[in-house]
Parts: structure tokens; C-alpha cells; sequence
């Protein structure tokens, strides 16, 4: 995606160059002045964008770090709490009924909810005169403490996740709008000057066609289930500028066509049944299709 991005960027810098030498030609009444000011806003949209993608990446990880860390404290919390009310059946009957299967941050948060939902209502445990306690530092208001920050890191992350996602968008916008004016200022200037001139072959110097490879082998970076139904992917391919998306859906035996021609490099798929599902991804661009990526599966809620 920012490998074609830069070239078009490139395309810009060249004709700005022409302009400069040519003084006649002024394709849609554009100055190099005017040009460079295009060249700067597509810069700054880019230097967005990668930020935004950088910052995805950092609240991801720390996301998942609390995930997993709070995925063992659920560990440890919950055999502790049906030991300490083995004795108190009303107690244990609501203890063993927790959840407690968590294989995403989604279905993590949820346990941790069930869990403090259930410690405030839990009386003392049996021969105790104190609430219940899973270790002398781990109490109610312990546990609290870490799910108010995992909430937090999700929060985080949904909001990096709309910012990385507005940024693409106008990355794609400055993209489109950059490709119409290089091929308007092309067009205009093969009218303009006759084959064989000097400021003919100043225009037929600009580059058209990038020397980008067919892409390599796709890559899924990231696969999560944060929503019951729904599979959220994220993948990478060099020199991709389009995905192919392949699903083998819960019980399926084969992959079929998902999506195609999809120009991000994240896609989510909705309403899925429970079950394991699969998913393959294949980079793309005018020169072909790359090397299809290792097979990512996922339980769906």
C-alpha cells in the first residue's frame, strides 16, 4: 500500500520538475507551487498514517499483554473460590457456573466480569468472619483494580483502532486524487507538445509503471474473535496493493472465495456461526498473485 503510495509521490516530485523547466505547461492551471503544496499534504497524510499504524501496533500489544495476564489470574482466582465454598453449596453452585473457557480478550474481559459480579454478592466464606480473599493481596478490590485497567487497554485500543482506520481512509483519498491529477498532467502534456520536441521528452521522462515485483507470500498478523459472530484479520503481503481472502467456515471441509480486490490490509467478517474457522489471504497487484499465507484459525463464539 505505501509502496505504491510513494510512488505516485515520486510521479509528483517529476512533474513538479517538468513545470519548472517548462514555463507553457500548466496542466489543470497548476503552478509547481501548487504542485509542492499537493506533494506536502501527501506527505503529512502518509507521516498520519504511519503514526496511527504505529500506535495500533503499540495498543494492540499492550492489550494483549493484560489479556494474557489477566487470563492467569482468572486461573488462579477460580479454583481458589470453589475451594474456600466447597462448603457453602448456594455459593458453589454460582461459582462452578462462571465461565471458563477464554481464548480471546473479549471472552477474557467477559470472565473477569462474571467474576467480580459474583465476589460482590459471595458472603463471607464458610468459618470465616472476613470477605473472601484469594491470597492476603488479592481481594475484591484487587481484582477490580486489574479489570478497570484491562477495560481501559480495550478502550485504548478501539480508539487507536478508529484513528489507524480514518487515517487509511484519507491515505487512500490523497492516493486517488494524487493518481487523477499524474494521469491529467500527463494526458495534457502529450497534447500540448508533439513527439520529438524537448518538453515532449521531459513528460515521457515521468515514470508510469513502478518496478514492483508480484507480491510475496501473504502474512496474517492478527486474527481475534472480539465479538460473538465476528473474526477480525489483519495481514501483509510486499508489494500487495489488493488481498484475496479465502474462509473455511465451521464443519466446511474446503475454502471458498471470501472477499477479493480488498485495498486495506484488515478485514472483518461478521454473523459466523460457532465453531472453528479458517481463514488464507493472497497479496495481489498488476503483476499477478503472490504466494498464499499459512492457514489462521479461530474459535467463534
Amino acid at each position: 500500500m505505501l509502496e505504491e503510495y510513494n510512488f505516485r509521490l515520486g510521479q509528483l516530485r517529476s512533474i513538479k520538475a517538468v513545470l519548472e523547466n517548462i514555463s507553457n505547461y500548466r496542466p489543470d492551471g497548476k503552478t509547481p507551487a501548487d504542485v509542492e503544496a499537493m506533494i506536502t499534504s501527501a506527505e503529512t497524510v502518509r507521516d498520519t498514517f504511519e503514526g496511527e499504524d504505529a500506535d495500533l501496533d503499540l495498543a494492540r500489544g499492550q492489550m494483549k499483554q493484560i489479556a494474557q495476564e489477566c487470563h492467569g489470574l482468572c486461573v488462579q482466582v477460580y479454583p481458589i473460590m470453589k475451594s474456600r465454598f466447597r462448603a457453602d453449596p448456594g455459593s458453589f453452585d454460582a461459582i462452578c457456573k462462571l465461565p471458563v473457557d477464554d481464548d480471546t480478550p473479549a471472552e477474557t474481559f467477559t470472565r473477569m466480569q462474571s467474576i467480580s459480579k459474583l465476589w460482590a454478592k459471595l458472603p463471607n466464606p464458610p468459618g470465616s468472619t472476613t470477605p473472601f480473599k484469594a491470597w492476603d493481596t488479592m481481594g475484591r478490590m484487587e481484582f477490580d483494580a486489574k479489570l478497570t485497567a484491562f477495560k481501559t487497554e480495550i478502550e485504548e485500543f478501539s480508539d487507536a483502532e478508529q484513528d489507524y482506520e480514518k487515517a487509511q481512509g484519507n491515505l487512500h483519498a490523497e492516493r486517488r486524487k494524487m493518481q487523477d491529477f499524474i494521469v491529467a498532467a500527463l494526458e495534457q502534456g502529450r497534447g500540448q507538445f508533439r513527439p520529438g520536441t524537448p518538453e515532449r521528452e521531459q513528460i515521457d521522462a515521468v515514470p508510469i509503471e513502478g518496478s514492483t515485483p508480484v507480491p510475496g507470500q501473504a502474512q496474517i498478523t492478527y486474527i481475534d474473535s472480539l465479538e460473538k459472530g465476528s473474526v477480525t484479520l489483519e495481514f501483509n503481503a510486499p508489494h500487495a496493493t489488493k488481498y484475496k481472502l479465502l474462509h473455511k467456515a465451521a464443519g466446511a471441509s474446503t475454502y471458498v472465495l471470501l472477499a477479493d480486490d480488498v485495498t486495506e490490509t484488515f478485514y472483518e467478517k461478521t454473523e459466523l456461526a460457532a465453531g472453528l474457522h479458517s481463514f488464507i489471504v493472497i497479496g495481489k497487484n498488476s503483476r499477478g498473485e503472490g504466494a498464499e499465507s499459512a492457514p489462521a484459525s479461530i474459535q467463534v463464539g
